[in-house]
């Protein structure tokens, strides 16, 4: 299933201070790295490749619109968009490179899988309807690190660049004597922009083991467009009888931010700190604003049609599993 948040190739701009030349981001980002800060001077000619595995358990909400694609047919109805809970589950990579002028270039992908059932308003009607959303996010940052105002405990870093977020929701219900499905294909540009602050909470004293904590924040904003299909039939009463279906399109503005707190373990594993081992744990969270067109509102029994702004929200805890090599 593909398309969506949210969230997030629009190479519109995007940023986020992560310390020491480290990955950051939200679903689809991040990495960790050592921080060029914290390098003896000879290793500062050298370039930093770094792969990682991400993992991220989520809850939050999705919106989804209905009856937008069935105006004109017989089961035309106000249009309306329903705020569900749901509970996620994303797998992701990120490759980051890092160069002795403290520039970084990093890529990302994620793919998300989330579930979730509520009450529903279809033809006017209350549904019971089920929902599954695939997602899939692809990413790429620019990073630089201040070398003004990082040490060897501490470090900043600012990231801009863009994301592409292609995922497909579908939806199954049922009122009456009618069933209900809808196929809706989502795509998201994206651009971000955010900042990261890292410290060294320990180390060791030959500095082969450090404790880090981790402060990521960023903004992002872009357009979404939806590619809807919704089918009412009968099966409840005939099998035969035909199917109504009808197909739309909507453009929706969509921006918002995000953050995580993190603690990042490092431990070289050969004593000239070329390779190294790295892993992060802690929260996230993501909030997107999703503006809706012509939703239909009824007010003192006069409807009416107008823009409706809904906010979805993606947060939980996270684990990230990588390597750093220097060349």
């Amino acid at each position: 299933m593909r398309s969506r948040s949210a969230v997030w190739f629009g190479l519109s701009f995007s940023t986020c201070l992560v310390a020491c030349a480290q990955g950051s981001g939200s679903v689809g980002s991040g990495s960790g790295n050592e921080g060029l800060s914290a390098l003896p001077t000879s290793s500062l000619k050298l370039i930093d490749v770094q792969v990682s595995g991400d993992y991220l358990l989520g809850s939050g909400t999705i919106s989804t619109p209905f009856n937008f694609a069935l105006q004109g047919t017989e089961f035309s109805a106000p249009r309306s968009v329903e705020l569900s809970d749901r509970e996620s589950t994303y797998w992701g990579t990120t490759l980051q490179v890092t160069l002795p002028s403290g520039w970084a270039v990093e890529f990302s992908y994620a793919r998300g899988t989330s579930d979730t059932s509520n009450l529903a308003t279809i033809s006017e009607v209350d549904s019971m309807v089920s929902y599954q959303l695939d997602d899939s996010w692809y990413q790429i940052f620019g990073k630089y690190t201040f070398p003004g105002v990082s040490s060897r405990r501490f470090s900043a870093q600012i990231r801009f660049g863009g994301s592409w977020v292609d995922s497909e929701l579908s939806a199954q219900g049922s009122f009456l004597s009618t069933s209900y499905s809808q196929v809706n294909n989502m795509t998201d540009w994206l651009g971000n922009v955010g900042f990261g602050l890292e410290y060294i909470l320990y180390e060791t004293r030959d500095y082969r083991f450090k404790v880090r904590g981790v402060l990521e924040g960023e903004g992002f904003a872009g357009v979404r467009n939806q590619d809807i299909r919704e089918t009412v039939s009968y099966p409840l009463v005939d099998v035969t009888a035909p199917q109504v279906t009808g197909t739309t399109e909507l453009d929706n503005l969509i921006y918002g931010g995000g953050g995580r707190l993190a603690i990042r373990l490092f431990y070289n594993v050969t004593e000239s700190g070329r390779l190294k081992v790295y892993a992060d744990g802690g929260v996230q969270t993501r909030y997107t604003r999703v503006n809706y067109p012509e939703v239909d509102t009824s007010t003192g029994g006069v409807q009416e049609t107008e823009d409706l702004t809904v906010g979805e929200v993606l947060w939980g805890p996270f684990v990230r599993v990588g390597l750093l090599y220097r060349f």
